[in-house]
């Protein structure tokens, strides 16, 4: 589950402050599959921060529109998190 999560975590860092697109596209899709399997597991919390963190891939490569999805599926996410423990 967290592997596609860890990949997107290395190649952002891998390539430091980059500007590269193809890099945050590439992250972005990783993020995407790490969101959806911490979903399947019901795992809200971190699904939303998986989301989050591909929002800010978008916004990097000025992507506004797919960074405004990925915030609402964050949204989304954070509303099931069980706040009652």
């Amino acid at each position: 589950m967290g592997d596609y999560l860890v990949k997107a975590e290395k190649k952002l860092i891998g390539w430091g402050v980059s500007l590269d697109l193809s890099t945050n596209d590439d992250a972005a899709m990783l993020l995407e599959n790490a969101a959806k399997f911490y979903k399947l597991a019901k795992s809200w919390d971190l699904a939303g921060k998986a989301y989050v963190k591909r929002a800010n891939c978008f916004l990097k490569s000025e992507n506004k529109h797919d960074a405004a999805y990925a915030y609402a599926e964050a949204a989304k996410a954070y509303k099931k998190v069980n706040r009652n423990g």
